[in-house]
């Protein structure tokens, strides 16, 4: 089971976390409380150490994130700058919208299981089977 932390450690480098990976072969029982119990002997374990690294790449999150704004800026430029944010957060909330539509459009279309149709034909061929031969 993962768990997230509760609170961002302050140093990833002394941060000990692993994973306990447990793996037994099965024998064809689906039953995982009986394939882990605590006596099986079968069982093997291997813990795995965490590594944190930084990635080289900022993330695409930070990449879309609106610059700073200037330290001295007059009220007209704050004023300008702010517009410009205004409209590029507007475009990309369409954008969303727009994707958000044609997911909904296309989840709508998506048929699951038979139709009646399927069950007719496959009725009306078995009786037609049934009957004549």
């Amino acid at each position: 089971m993962m768990q997230a932390h509760r609170e961002v450690p302050a140093d990833f480098e002394a941060c000990k976390d692993k994973f306990l990976v447990q793996a037994t072969p099965s024998g064809g029982s689906t039953d995982m409380a009986e394939l882990f119990a605590r006596g099986n002997e079968n069982i093997k374990e291997t813990k795995l150490r965490v590594a944190y690294v930084k990635s080289k790449k900022p993330s695409t999150v930070l990449e879309e994130a609106l610059p700073p704004p200037p330290a001295n800026e007059s009220p007209a430029e704050e004023r300008v700058r702010l517009q410009k944010e205004v409209g590029l957060l507007q475009s990309r909330n369409r954008a969303l919208v727009n994707d958000l539509n044609m997911m909904q459009k296309r989840g709508g279309k998506i048929v699951r299981g038979f139709t009646l149709l399927h069950i007719l034909l496959t009725a009306i061929l078995a009786f037609i089977l049934g009957r004549y031969l």
